[in-house]
């Protein structure tokens, strides 16, 4: 054997060990996770090469050498303490505003200016520290990672894809892709490590999607174009506690098949099978037209 390598969670530890022979299957066993199981296994282990341990350990000598992270290896070390500090602070905040716009998103303008800034500090932050800094979990790696930077960028994208129904979707899709790739392509060019730029993509398509959906929304006032569309069934499903109340509408405007539309519960109970709903669609202020759907008569806006 060369050696052995861990994987741990609240209830277990998963022990791979790693054949000298690259071509053999790896050997692997799972023990609970608590001091006494893993004393005796540790044990057993004895003289065999903690991979692990040696691979976070040369990743701490590559930052001891490392530039980016100050003058001198102490210096370096010294760095390291402070930036895992300051991800801390930021993840702790960013997950916090993340809570903000899942349970509570209210006054909601706010929540969304406030995700919407986030978004543009934080990337603009990790690109400065994007040789200090990683997206990607890794137990060997030292340096801090900033998952909580796809928490706002998250939260927005959750509540545009809740909350509005985007009829042009797919160019706003289209639209965060393209920029999405740009940004990536920034990052490549400035040295980011490339395990890290899927993360990137994906955090910038979720970054630019969002506030892109609500800004369109929020920032149209023209008025709405009003059509009826017959209502075709009615049904309420949940989902861990949560209730969905869906009504299925006839064919109605540019939407030329039949479709299911989510509406609130006080809708839902005004909405009667056979008889017509009203669809107020806008054509949003990037131009990627919007709808929302309600009982007829319902004022617009």
């Amino acid at each position: 054997m060369s050696g052995f390598r861990t994987v741990e969670n609240q209830y277990e530890v998963q022990f791979r060990l790693a054949p000298a022979d690259p071509v053999a299957t790896a050997f692997k066993f799972s023990i609970a996770s608590d001091k006494a199981a893993k004393a005796r296994v540790a044990l057993r282990l004895y003289g065999l090469r903690d991979l692990d341990a040696e691979e976070f350990n040369e990743a701490l000598a590559a930052i001891r050498m490392n530039d980016a992270f100050g003058a001198t290896p102490e210096e370096r070390l010294a760095t390291l303490a402070l930036e895992r500090r300051l991800a801390g602070f930021l993840n702790a905040g960013l997950f916090a505003l993340l809570l903000w716009a899942f349970l509570y998103p209210h006054p909601y303008e706010l929540v969304v200016e406030i995700n919407a800034a986030a978004i543009a500090a934080s990337s603009a932050l990790f690109f400065v520290k994007r040789k200090r800094w990683r997206l990607e979990s890794s137990k060997n790696d030292p340096r801090p990672d900033v998952r909580g930077l796809y928490a706002p960028a998250g939260a927005l994208c959750f509540r545009t894809l809740i909350d509005i129904r985007i009829l042009d979707w797919g160019g706003a899709l289209l639209v965060a892709s393209v920029g999405a790739l740009a940004i990536v392509g920034l990052c490549m060019a400035y040295g980011a490590p490339q395990r890290s730029l899927v993360g990137v993509g994906l955090l910038a398509v979720a970054a630019i999607y969002g506030p892109l959906g609500e800004a369109n929304t929020l920032l149209d006032k023209s008025r709405a174009q009003v059509f009826q569309a017959r209502v075709t069934e009615k049904h309420t499903s949940e989902y861990r506690g949560h209730t969905s109340w869906n009504v299925t509408l006839a064919a109605w405007g540019p939407q030329r098949t039949e479709a299911e539309e989510e509406v609130s519960h006080k809708d839902y109970d005004a909405l009667a099978v056979g008889q017509n709903a009203c669809v107020h669609l806008y054509p949003g202020a990037l131009r990627f037209r919007w709808y929302y759907v309600a009982p007829c008569g319902m004022r617009d806006g």
